[in-house]
């Protein structure tokens, strides 16, 4: 995720900005050496380079999560081959409930993965998200990411809330 992030700050706002980024969020880092791919690094450091990223774009974090997670989706999509056909957004979904630990385990070992469960009737969708890192504006804009990818709308109304007490994220949707 970290590079990603690297990546996406550097399209959106250019490699002069994210320097910037990194300056201001090097004190609060965690990791004192490059973030480098395929690792794994304190999630404080993701959420210090996601405030300071906020800040400096003027951006609200949790609409910032929002938009990466949206930017993500087909860059993490390219990762696990199994999911690039077949499918529509609502079995997609099912299919990553079932497979995403043991295919991100396989790519990182020892990476903690955050837990989805997602029911499909019929263009309903329920989705629940649970992760101590407590993300849920990343995991949000990874849906919309993937219901972009299937050329699905995806309408999402949140009715619980980890930052509000809640022990998990939850989203009733309507795909169309």
């Amino acid at each position: 995720m970290f590079l990603l992030l690297e990546k996406y700050a550097t399209e959106r706002w250019g490699l002069e900005a994210f320097e910037d980024v990194m300056d201001a969020a090097t004190p609060r880092l965690v990791t004192r050496d490059p973030f480098v791919g395929p690792g794994s690094y304190p999630d404080a450091d993701l959420v210090t380079l996601v405030d300071a990223a906020a800040a400096a774009s003027g951006t609200i974090a949790d609409d910032l999560l929002r938009d990466f997670g949206r930017f993500c989706f087909p860059p993490l999509l390219s990762r696990f081959p199994w999911a690039l056909g077949g499918h529509d957004l609502p079995s997609f979904l099912c299919t990553l409930e079932r497979t995403l630990q043991i295919d991100a385990q396989k790519l990182l070992p020892g990476v903690k993965t955050p837990s989805f469960r997602f029911r499909a009737e019929a263009n309903r969708l329920r989705v629940e998200y649970r992760s101590p890192r407590r993300m849920c504006s990343l995991a949000e804009g990874l849906l919309e990411g993937a219901a972009l990818h299937f050329g699905a709308r995806l309408d999402l109304r949140k009715r619980a809330c980890l930052h509000t007490g809640a022990d998990a994220c939850a989203w009733d949707g309507t795909v169309t």
